[in-house]
């Protein structure tokens, strides 16, 4: 369905203008080849962000970190874009993290939230990428939540054990791979997801500000960010703590080792002199 080739068009279009338009971001894979997808995607529009017209009229927006954000698209077009995604050699996650926003356009009114709904002015493509830009970071953080919610799982009996028997009863192995986890998640939001920043296309249209920190407040973005470092920093000090204490216990064994056969020698030494 999607053949090498680039699409160009000269203006955005505007999809017709619905009741209500359905958003949906999936966390589908760990990261996104940009120029791969531009490279091969019948129906790409622009590339910042990476946005391709699906063979049901939608758009998608893909994000590098491994997001993508259908507007208005059928399960039958996201399941087959997700699958030419997966056949670029994007590596798929076997959870994958999945969020959604609903939206009405009036034009006669400002852009706001209504209750669980984004009234929006237009349809134009403009509007839709920097709702995926912010729709984005929001389900990459909701990802990140539910894996902190399991290493937090282990930093719990960790801090527990630390305060009940001033030592740890896991291995070291299994320490460092929450480690390992931690600074995997730290890595993936500073060096790609870049929750904080801001988007590239509000230089070029800076009319779109508004909606673009109206819906960043709507979704805390700023706050979860801060939260889910403050949760990253947590566990990670739990786990350095108990594997230090773990590294402590081994060298004091290997230690009273080395006593126990110096000791053994001069036994032995002894027995020898005296017999």
């Amino acid at each position: 369905m999607y053949d090498e080739g680039v699409g160009e068009v000269a203006e955005p279009a505007a999809l017709d203008e619905p009741a209500y338009i359905v958003l949906t971001a999936v966390h589908a894979f760990e990261r996104l080849d940009l120029r791969v997808i531009a490279a091969r995607a019948d129906g790409w529009l622009s590339s910042s962000p990476t946005t391709v017209r699906l063979a049901d009229g939608s758009y998608c927006v893909c994000m590098r970190y491994g997001v993508v954000v259908f507007v208005g698209s059928s399960d039958t077009a996201r399941e087959d874009f997700l699958e030419f995604l997966g056949a670029c050699g994007a590596e798929r996650k076997s959870q994958p993290e999945v969020d959604e926003l609903r939206l009405r356009v009036r034009p006669e009114r400002v852009d706001r939230m209504v209750a669980d709904t984004l009234e929006i002015q237009s349809t134009s493509l403009y509007r839709f990428q920097v709702i995926a830009e912010v729709l984005a970071r929001s389900v990459v953080l909701s990802s990140y939540e539910a894996v902190l919610r399991e290493a937090a799982d282990l930093a719990e009996p960790l801090a527990r054990d630390l305060a009940a028997r001033g030592n740890s009863r896991h291995a070291a192995r299994e320490l460092l791979r929450s480690i390992g986890s931690v600074l995997h998640i730290r890595q993936q939001l500073v060096g790609r997801a870049e929750v904080t920043e801001k988007p590239d296309l509000l230089w070029d249209h800076p009319e779109l500000e508004r909606l673009f920190h109206l819906l960043n407040d709507e979704l805390e973005i700023v706050e979860r960010n801060l939260a889910l470092g403050a949760k990253l920093d947590l566990i990670t000090e739990t786990a350095r703590t108990a594997l230090d204490l773990v590294q402590h216990r081994a060298t004091l064994r290997v230690e009273w080792y080395i006593v126990a056969l110096i000791v053994v020698e001069i036994v032995l030494s002894l027995v020898d002199r005296w017999f």
